[in-house]
């Protein structure tokens, strides 16, 4: 059983989204979710739409605040709905077994539900994150973290049938190995997965991962096998489902190798296109994004600096073009050092538009460091004209 809510949303016409460090946007770039973060108040998820300035905040069907945190939101590709993890207990159900749930809201009716009401709450204590939304909400595609003698796994919420492990969907079995990473198409159809169990390789252990092409009606069509002992990180898939792009992270000798990789979904290996070296592990390997039809990649760098100042670089093919689309505090472009680019850079999110690229920054500050936050920007790579979303 579902259950669906009322709930109101408080809106506001030419409101600012403020100061975020997460972000998903709708295909068209016209719809932004962001987490923001206030002193001693709950984490909560606005919703704005860029095109007509109204913002809107996701709260309880009495029009109180979440008294939890709302988090790891994502946007199905046409705006109608975001699915996000709360721990709150006004927001029309509660279970005190249970850590969190998982939940979406129509932006258009304003309505909650919650997906994961008959969920094994041990499932839930797990963290679940990385959410894919498509079909209206009806089909989640989630990660969960390693907790004692579980390893990570993929989730999958399709309609009425519940939550069910990705192999279990798939009508494989049971798996004992661990679920790396994975993301869906804009409408659900093609799913792309890292995996590992060889209940996905028609019983085969392999020692090396391997990216599965599945849909839940016709099961995997391709199996892409990874040449190395790859630790996928930033999973990304382009909205028709035609490409997917992942990030390899070797860590040596206090460095992380990054090799950047796409697949196409019929394509029975991926090809390397950009390889770099990063001298700070508190980089974020899993900043990666690719446009609606997987004709271009935006990825994160820091380019051998060990401060760990972050650039954007973009890459696109044929011909594997890649340029800085960077910029300094002062709006220029910057090949070297990235005042906007910050450290805690995490997201990146092309429109279909492939000359539109959004992604969370912040002025660097050296002098007041500790009080500097993410904002967003949209940058037009044709233009070379970066600007901040309010």
């Amino acid at each position: 059983m579902i259950i669906s809510l009322a709930i109101a949303s408080m809106s506001f016409q030419d409101s600012n989204i403020g100061d975020t460090s997460e972000f998903v946007m709708s295909a068209s770039g016209q719809i932004i979710v962001a987490r923001i973060e206030e002193y001693a108040k709950p984490t909560k998820i606005v919703v704005k739409n860029l095109d007509t300035g109204e913002l809107s905040q996701i709260l309880g069907p009495d029009g109180s605040a979440p008294n939890a945190n709302c988090v790891k939101a994502a946007i199905s590709a046409d705006g109608s709905t975001v699915a996000f993890v709360s721990g709150a207990t006004n927001l029309g159900f509660l279970n005190p077994q249970k850590s969190v749930n998982i939940y979406t809201w129509d932006r258009e009716s304003k309505k909650i539900t919650c997906l994961t009401e008959k969920c094994p709450a041990d499932i839930l204590a797990r963290h679940p994150y990385s959410l894919s939304v498509a079909n209206g909400g009806k089909r989640i595609l989630f990660e969960t973290l390693p907790l004692n003698s579980m390893p990570s796994r993929l989730f999958v919420i399709d309609g009425d049938k519940g939550v069910q492990t990705l192999a279990g969907a798939l009508r494989l079995g049971d798996v004992q190995e661990e679920d790396y990473r994975g993301g869906m198409s804009a409408d659900g159809s093609v799913i792309y997965a890292a995996v590992q169990d060889k209940v996905y390789s028609k019983g085969q252990s392999s020692p090396n991962p391997v990216i599965i092409v599945a849909s839940l009606d016709k099961g995997i069509s391709n199996r892409i096998y990874l040449r190395s002992r790859a630790v996928v990180g930033g999973l990304c898939v382009s909205g028709d489902g035609s490409t997917v792009a992942f990030n390899d992270c070797q860590y040596q000798s206090g460095q992380i190798q990054l090799t950047v990789y796409t697949a196409e979904r019929n394509s029975p290996t991926p090809i390397a296109w950009r390889k770099h070296i990063e001298k700070n592990q508190s980089h974020y390997p899993w900043a990666l994004a690719i446009n609606g039809n997987g004709t271009a990649i935006a990825c994160q760098s820091a380019q051998g600096n060990a401060k760990g100042e972050d650039m954007i670089y973009v890459g696109t093919w044929p011909g594997n073009q890649w340029q800085v689309a960077s910029i300094d505090r002062y709006g220029n472009r910057n090949e070297y050092f990235c005042g906007i680019d910050a450290r805690s850079l995490r997201g990146f999110a092309f429109t279909n538009n492939t000359s539109i690229l959004t992604f969370v920054g912040r002025f660097d500050d050296p002098n007041h460091r500790e009080h500097v936050t993410g904002k967003l920007y949209r940058r037009d790579l044709e233009l070379g004209k970066t600007t901040r979303i309010q």
